[in-house]
């Protein structure tokens, strides 16, 4: 249990000196590593929907299609555009 903690301990001041986060970004991440994204069924869709279009699909034309099946989404900024963004390679 203290090598775990002293491990810890480590990881948290590497990431702190190394890479300028403060204490509470770093321990925000690592709570944020557990919970399962909240739009995964649409993450895949878009997924899909890429691969599909050989990646030439942005943002306004995944939107565009994801209307054409009755899927509802703000195309700008909050759902849309982050998960096409990504989730292209």
């Amino acid at each position: 249990a203290a090598l775990k903690c002293f491990d810890l301990l480590c990881s948290e001041h590497c990431v702190v000196v190394h890479f300028g986060v403060s204490r509470s970004g770093y321990y925000a991440f690592v709570h944020r590593l557990d919970r399962p994204e909240k739009d995964a069924a649409l993450a895949e869709l878009i997924a899909q929907q890429r691969e599909r279009s050989f990646h030439t699909y942005g943002y306004r034309r995944i939107w565009l299609w994801l209307k054409s099946r009755n899927i509802i989404r703000n195309p700008n900024k909050t759902e849309v555009a982050p998960l096409t963004l990504r989730h292209s390679v």
